[in-house]
């Protein structure tokens, strides 16, 4: 079917669209559905065959092109189908992934956001707004990234991706409160994804919470259980044994047994060196060589897979150019920068490669085709400009600057090439879905944030960068740097000689002996491993064999951790083998066994050693013998604390447990490291037993540490001693003394605040008022705390004295116009003081004539003594202001509603959401004031729209039900006939039910909700519904007149029309004013049935009737069928003048209802005002021609009784033509037709007079005397006479005109 309609479409066929749009729906079916992406092209092209500018056809060919890697085909595709369109949502949108895969995110960001622009729904809004997320974060713009993250949440709030994604960038940033909130705000959305409860397991390791750390962790387990997952296991285990090392536990055996089995289990585990450094640390020696041997392998694997990925690039860039390239050889391989090559290698290469867009939270780009060509890490100056120096200690390892991470990004483990096949097919098979669902966990995805330093990936596959010049592409060179990397690392081992050489850290005052051991022996193996993993990695230059050249690779280290002022640099001093004294020396200052740094995984390799032999390996720990060691000839400084390390500090507390400058300097480390509860330990620990040792010191820093921790009770109690040891300072004039006491005094009174003890707050910064610092500050606080208690007029004192104090000093303008808003906005809202919130304002507009907080407050003050034009005139001048003209149109549109205008207030909303579409209050004002005017359809729409952004607001369901209501009620009255209209209208009634439904769960109190929702059933004649919800609504209010009203209704309904006033009357009784009962009151004494022995007359029950409907039209006389009501009313008791004048008020009041002409035609026609009457019948006719027989009848009528009788006869016809049955049609046709001496006509419509009613007497006569005065046919008139005696045997008139014709 398929091939006939690729071989006979033309464009000249007549079902040329029609056989277009198959092929359409085919190549998207094969594209989607079959993955058959050769198929689906060839269908493409043969549409841009027939229309080669068919933008959809252009994007699915580059989705195809896209699968095959032909990448210049695709920039190609895209820019074409931009120039055709340049307002293509799609083509933009891809334009962008295009540009951000070629490494181009300046130029993919202007595509994204035009895309983001031109989008028509909120997920496509989204799906733009996550990219243009993700290209700030690859341009390092974290802080642009969150803000474009957070208007992603503003669309979905329950995205769990963007929130993980979010909490990285939060972390980047530093703000690792915020991304803590992040993840577990995203933990409540999806509580089922691994990934965030792993990250929120190291977190929460990282701040001390140790058990929500464990929670969160074994919960990622069970996940994994549950998946059967057992590859992704190694990471958590690792992680749970840093969590059992961190919070103290002291038999670690299972733990490391655990974590060894399963990294093991993983034969693609990258976490081989990191578990085998952890095992070499703690003695556990085997497991540490096995942990070696599976990293050898793997890095043997990743090396043969990169090389044959650089040979089947070098293939494809031969290829390209069509010419030989020449070798360059020089004296290290030297290599040009590629645009684009190496980043779009085939499978082979990336199946090595990391995933790089997984980095953060496992969703990385959105994309049309879901991430159809991942983003890849790839290996960082593995080919690098200039000389390209080899580790010795790594094999395919590069050394470079790695991109700054954030502290607590998880990484998971590598991908081989038959997984990345499985992970792009799985990719592929998300084609053109716009903003991917949930997905079940994938093993080969990152759980977004990192570990931390102590789990630091290798990163042996660093970032690719390669450019390489367009005019000298020199591929070799890439052959020649896989071909010779082992040959560079042979000459480098080379160098290092059996001399031993001692290299000293002159900063950290240790050193380290090294020396080419055998590979077999395992002190040798854990030295060679440590030095693969050194901080400071050591490159042996091939010009001195002797002198080893040492750079700082700037990996992250621990001794990074110190914040050292001075760069780490290393001193090399070559010295002979040590004598056997010197060596009984040093093994026997390294005997003693130290406490060693469980939290520090990362500490550099550097620090270890090893002796001669196996048997002798010295301890990392330094001896005081060591620390007092002399370089040079300098004594090194002891008391120079600022540099101990962990070690030093663990080493000299072992061999004095009282020294607390090591505790005191280690408690510093641990605060760096953010390890916090044990920092608190120790200086805990000196308070305790040495409470002068840098007494002041050591409460500042546990002051701190108890703030971050939220234990402000603690933090008040140190407070207590700084004031107490600052006041006799003060006590003793020392100098700095008065600001030190203040500060602290200040700073307690903050805590009190946190802990919401605000009286305690004022107390206490009422202490610093007699000292003599600047005052200002503090009345502020004190003003704040009064705010919070409510006592505005002590709050308004207090701020008035800051002003005051401020303004004297001579203050930077900004606080005074601050405080002097505050104190406005005080007096405006809290004490109702509008002069003196005017004055505030106003004092504020002296020092910023433009500052539209002040201007907002002066139209709101001026709304309030109803100074209206004024109020506008502010406001206006607000909303140029920039940063205020939402809330100042805003407040323009309640000043217009409120005035009347709505018109301008609905303008005046729309402007608001223009600037802020997800603006709930215009949006929620807008919808109630369409309600209002009757137009329920945009209310509806309005009601939506903010339901996506709160869709538990009561307020907002029950306005979305009202409107669906009232919109069916209203399509109801004016029968239409059209089905579609009226299935949407029933979805919408039905919608509205489960919207109160919801309201009644929510607030089980919302009378509103359950009078609604009987309204509904009573509408719907589901009489026992209605009662049923009525009932539960006067439960909770017994006296809602309203509610009192349907029930009447539901009586009226059922024909109880006693029983219904007695309702209507308990709703007058509990609201006199109450028009719906008012109105339902008219209506039943209007319908009231009187029978012949009542005393209540006709004229009596619409007399009363009428008296209901004044009431009404008292309390509100915009009501058009209150009026029309109260004129049937005085017509029916022939006070026509009276019906007239409600008639027109009618009619203003609503211009398109067909019965307010209509009857006002028959009121008029009684006046016999019967010009003014048939113009009265045309309106209603042209309103409803399709029902107006009535009309024409009654126009016809009109005519007649001003001797038009052609019109009449016109106007009878056309009555006849809409409804042929009503006998009274045609009598008046026939009677008008005798007129004009038609008699034939007029017979023939007596004839359909009996024809349809037979009792028609006066039609027998007529005809009778057609026959006998007009046609002088007395034979048939005979007969007539005598058919009219049988029906009718009284009738005189056929009794004399007989006789008449018998004498005759």
């Amino acid at each position: 079917m398929v091939e006939q309609l690729l071989q006979n479409i033309n464009t000249n066929d007549d079902d040329y669209e029609d056989k277009l749009e198959q092929l359409f729906q085919e190549a998207d079916c094969q594209l989607i559905k079959n993955k058959n992406y050769s198929k689906a092209q060839e269908i493409y092209e043969k549409i841009l065959e027939l229309e080669d500018d068919n933008v959809s056809a252009l994007n699915g060919l580059y989705y195809c092109k896209d699968h095959f890697k032909q990448y210049d085909d695709c920039r190609k595709l895209l820019q074409k189908a931009i120039e055709v369109d340049p307002e293509d949502y799609e083509s933009n949108f891809n334009m962008g992934g295009y540009l951000l895969d070629s490494k181009k995110q300046e130029n993919s960001l202007e595509y994204f956001q035009k895309a983001c622009i031109l989008a028509q729904d909120q997920k496509s809004k989204a799906k733009c707004l996550y990219n243009i997320a993700k290209t700030y974060e690859e341009l390092n713009d974290h802080k642009e990234a969150e803000q474009t993250y957070t208007q992603v949440l503003d669309i979905d709030p329950n995205d769990h991706k963007t929130l993980v994604n979010i909490a990285i960038v939060q972390d980047k940033q530093g703000k690792g409160e915020q991304a803590l909130k992040s993840l577990e705000q995203a933990v409540v959305i999806k509580g089922t994804d691994r990934k965030i409860h792993t990250n929120l397991g190291i977190i929460n390791r990282k701040i001390g919470n140790y058990e929500e750390s464990s929670r969160h962790l074994q919960n990622a387990l069970e996940i994994l259980e549950d998946k059967k997952k057992v590859k992704s296991k190694d990471l958590l285990y690792i992680n749970r044994l840093l969590l059992a090392k961190d919070s103290g536990k002291q038999d670690l055996q299972q733990y490391f047994n655990d974590a060894f089995m399963h990294v093991k289990l993983n034969k693609k585990s990258r976490y081989n060196k990191q578990l085998a450094h952890l095992c070499a640390e703690y003695g556990y020696d085997d497991m540490a060589l096995k942990l070696y041997e599976l990293e050898k392998v793997r890095q043997e694997k990743i090396d043969a897979k990169l090389s044959e990925g650089l040979e089947e690039f070098k293939q494809e860039m031969l290829s390209r150019q069509q010419t030989k390239v020449k070798t360059v050889r020089s004296k290290g391989p030297v290599i040009q920068k590629s645009m684009t090559g190496l980043q779009r290698m085939g499978t082979k290469i990336t199946a090595i490669i990391e995933d790089d867009d997984e980095e953060g939270g496992g969703t990385g780009l959105y994309k049309n085709k879901t991430q159809m060509m991942k983003k890849k890490k790839t290996i960082n100056q593995l080919i690098a400009k200039g000389n390209i120096e080899m580790s010795a200690n790594k094999q395919s390892e590069t050394n470079g600057t790695s991109n700054s991470r954030s502290i607590i990004r998880e990484e998971e483990e590598g991908e081989d090439e038959e997984t990345t096949k499985k992970s792009v097919s799985q990719m592929q098979s998300n084609a053109h879905q716009a903003i991917p669902e949930d997905e079940e966990d994938d093993d080969n995805d990152h759980d977004g944030l990192n570990t931390d330093e102590d789990l630091e990936d290798e990163q042996s596959q660093s970032k690719l960068n390669i450019s390489v010049d367009k005019e000298q592409l020199e591929i070799q060179v890439i052959e020649h740097k896989v071909e010779t990397q082992q040959t560079l690392q042979d000459q480098s081992m080379n160098q290092i000689q059996d001399k031993e050489y001692l290299v000293i850290d002159t900063d950290i005052k240790q050193f380290v002996l090294f020396k080419d051991d055998s590979p077999s022996e395992i002190g040798s193996n854990r030295n060679n491993s440590q030095k693969k993993e050194s901080s400071s990695s050591i490159r042996y230059s091939s010009a001195n064999k002797n002198d080893f050249e040492v750079e700082d690779d700037q990996e992250e280290q621990a001794d990074q951790n110190y914040q050292f002022k001075q760069d780490n640099k290393f001193m090399q001093v070559q010295i002979n083998s040590p004598t056997e004294d010197e060596k009984e020396k040093i093994v026997e200052a390294y005997q003693i066994q130290s406490v060693q740094d469980a939290d520090n995984l990362e500490e550099s390799s550097m620090m270890t050693a090893a002796a001669i032999s196996a048997r002798n390996i010295l301890q990392e720990q330094a001896s005081q013998h060591i620390l007092n060691m002399s370089f040079n000839g300098e004594k090194t400084n002891e008391n120079d604390a600022d540099c101990w390390t962990p070690r030093t500090c663990h080493f000299r507390i072992q061999i004095n447990s009282q020294d607390y400058q090591a505790k005191y300097r280690l408690a510093q480390i641990y605060q760096e490291e953010n390890k916090i509860m044990q920092a608190l330990a120790l200086l805990e620990d000196i308070m305790t037993f040495q409470p002068q040792f840098k007494r002041l010191d050591v409460l500042h820093e546990s002051i701190k540490l108890y703030d971050q921790i939220g234990k402000l009770e603690k933090s008040i109690e140190l407070y207590d001693l700084l004031i107490e040891t600052y006041r006799q300072k003060y006590r003793n004039y020392e100098e700095g003394s008065e600001k030190q006491l203040y500060d602290s005094i200040f700073q307690k009174g903050k805590c009190y605040e946190l802990m919401k003890n605000f009286k305690q707050a004022i107390l206490t910064y009422t202490q610093c008022t007699t000292l003599s610092i600047n005052q200002s500050k503090l009345y502020l606080r004190i003003a704040q705390c009064q705010k919070k208690l409510k006592n505005f007029e002590k709050s308004a004192e207090n701020l008035e004295f800051a002003i005051q104090i401020e303004e004297e000093l001579g203050s930077d303008p900004k606080y005074i116009i601050d405080h002097c808003l505050n104190l406005a906005m005080i007096h405006y809202k809290s004490l109702k003081n509008i002069d003196k919130a005017k004055v505030y304002a106003l004092k504020t507009l002296g020092r910023d004539e433009n500052n539209g907080s002040a201007l907002i407050i002066l139209g709101l003050i001026c709304e309030t003594q109803e100074l209206n034009e004024q109020a506008i005139e502010y406001l206006k001048k607000a909303s140029d202001q920039h940063g205020y003209s939402l809330e100042a149109f805003f407040r323009l549109g309640k000043l217009y509603e409120k005035m009347g205008n709505r018109k301008n207030a609905i303008s005046y909303y729309k402007s608001a959401l223009l600037v802020q579409n997800t603006h709930l209050e215009s949006l929620s004002a807008l919808a109630n004031l369409l309600l209002q005017r009757e137009e329920y359809d945009r209310a509806m729409k309005y009601y939506k729209h903010a339901l996506q952004l709160e869709e538990d607001n009561v307020e907002l369901l029950y306005g979305y039900s009202l409107s669906a209501f009232k919109g069916y009620v209203k399509f109801k009255e004016q029968k239409s006939q059209d089905n579609q209209l009226r299935q949407q209208k029933s979805q919408d009634l039905h919608q509205a039910v489960r919207c109160l439904r919801r309201v009644k769960q929510i607030n089980p109190q919302y009378g509103a909700a359950l009078r609604l929702m009987g309204e509904i059933y009573l509408k719907e004649k589901k009489y026992d519904k209605a009662v049923e919800y009525l009932k539960e609504a006067l439960i909770i209010n017994k006296i809602d007149s309203p509610t009192l009203v349907l029930v009447g209704n539901i009586m009226y309904e059922n024909g109880n029309t006693k029983t219904a006033l007695r309702y209507f009357k308990e709703a007058l009784v509990y609201n006199p004013n109450e028009i719906r009962a008012l109105i339902c009151s008219g209506n039943a004494k209007y319908d009231k049935e009187v029978s012949l022995n009542s005393c209540f007359t006709f004229l009596q029950k619409y007399e009363e009737a009428a008296k209901f409907y004044e009431r009404v039209i008292e309390l509100d006389n915009t009501l058009p069928d209150v009026h029309y009501d109260l004129a049937n009313s005085y017509f029916n008791v022939q006070q026509v003048e009276k019906a007239i004048v409600h008639y027109q008020k009618a009619i203003q009041l609503s211009p398109l209802r067909v019965e307010y002409f209509y009857n006002l035609g028959n009121a008029l026609s009684m006046q016999e005002k019967y010009e003014e009457a048939i113009e009265q019948y045309q309106i209603a006719i042209n309103l409803n021609p399709e029902k107006s027989a009535l009309a024409h009848f009654n126009k016809g009528n009109s005519h007649y009784f001003l001797g038009q009788y052609d019109l009449a006869i016109v106007s009878y016809k056309k009555a006849i033509e809409l409804d042929q049955e009503k006998a009274d049609y045609h009598f008046n046709l026939a009677n008008a037709y005798q007129e004009v001496k038609d008699f034939e006509s007029a017979l023939e419509h007596y004839k359909m007079v009996i024809q349809l009613d037979g009792n028609q007497e006066e039609a027998f006569i007529n005809m009778g005397h057609i026959y006998n005065f007009h046609l002088k046919d007395r034979e048939k008139a005979t007969k007539v006479y005598k058919k009219i005696l049988k029906v009718f045997p009284d009738n005189e008139q056929a009794l004399a005109e007989l006789k008449k014709i018998r004498k005759q």
